[in-house]
């Protein structure tokens, strides 16, 4: 909670809705459930005031904010990403419009960004932080977290180099380049060419090429819905993919893609499209997938790497 009105109060209350976990034991990043018992519980509260915590707020009441420093050259004017801020409905990068403050100072170089703001809102600097007494709480049985073990246990992440075939269920996930294509089902045939694009979703790169073998396989995926039973009697349900055939494509020997500019765009060249069963699933949403054939990645250095990792291809743009 942050002060910023010499003299004002704020009232907040609290409700949450959640799992309780354990901290991690052993080195072991992954949570772990609280077992049933008696627990000692108390509540804290920080109240924070600052010179430049009372700039911020001045700048977000304006519908401005101060990117962090490691993302300073990615929200430069004119900017995909800042022209992607601006359509949200949230606080703009001061960075993305600096002629919105007169005397706004940006130096990308050092990593710095000076405003104007209200001082007369500053009285002094605050940081107490305030603990309750302790409260015994019980808690009994499932603590919210057995689901989603059970679930990963029985649907864990996609190895790299694991062969796939029709059925497997698959969890796959990715940090780095994903492909998105403009296809409808009617679109899905064989020699057809698709329009597409590439991106990568992490922000800490600003240009990045990846390369493809002459011919690349994309598995099409469908979602099927996986319910847990609870100890009250509930369901905990969530959703896993599922391969329903799959189509070898031919993309662009090499994809350049520069983060000021935004996602570049490509075309992909279907080939066969094989289904499971020799019929397309329910069509509940637009043709998706996942690519498991290794790449090649390189960023501005030159240095490239082979991942291993899976891509996913939407159909449309998650970014």
């Amino acid at each position: 909670m942050r002060t910023w009105h010499p003299g004002g109060s704020v009232r907040h209350t609290w409700d949450s809705h959640s799992w309780a976990a354990a901290c991690p034991v052993d080195g072991d990043i992954a949570d772990h459930a609280l077992e049933s018992g008696e627990y000692q519980v108390a509540w804290t509260l920080r109240v924070h005031a600052s010179q430049e915590a009372n700039a911020q707020v001045a700048l977000a009441n304006e519908g401005y904010s101060v990117p962090h420093s490691s993302t300073l050259e990615l929200f430069r004017e004119g900017s995909y990403d800042c022209m992607q801020m601006m359509s949200y409905d949230s606080a703009v990068p001061l960075t993305c419009d600096p002629g919105a403050l007169f005397g706004t100072e940006i130096d990308l170089e050092a990593g710095t960004v000076t405003f104007p703001y209200r001082a007369s809102a500053y009285e002094r600097d605050v940081d107490a932080t305030f603990v309750s007494q302790p409260q015994t709480m019980t808690l009994e049985g499932d603590t919210g977290m057995d689901w989603w073990t059970q679930f990963e246990e029985s649907h864990p992440p996609y190895e790299p180099g694991t062969p796939l075939a029709c059925g497997d269920q698959i969890r796959a996930s990715s940090d780095g380049v994903m492909l998105a294509w403009d296809v409808t089902w009617d679109q899905l045939v064989s020699g057809s060419v698709v329009a597409g694009s590439a991106w990568r979703w992490m922000p800490d790169w600003s240009t990045v090429s990846v390369s493809f073998p002459e011919s690349t396989r994309i598995w099409l995926l469908t979602s099927e819905d996986v319910f847990y039973e609870m100890e009250d009697g509930s369901q905990v349900g969530t959703s896993v993919d599922t391969i329903a055939g799959w189509v070898d494509v031919d993309l662009p020997a090499q994809i350049e893609m520069v983060r000021y500019d935004g996602p570049t765009e490509l075309d992909i060249a279907l080939g066969a499209v094989e289904w499971c069963g020799g019929s397309p699933p329910a069509r509940e949403r637009p043709p998706y997938g996942v690519i498991v054939d290794p790449h090649q990645e390189s960023d501005g250095s030159g240095t490239a790497r082979e991942v291993v990792e899976a891509m996913q291809v939407w159909s449309d743009q998650p970014w």
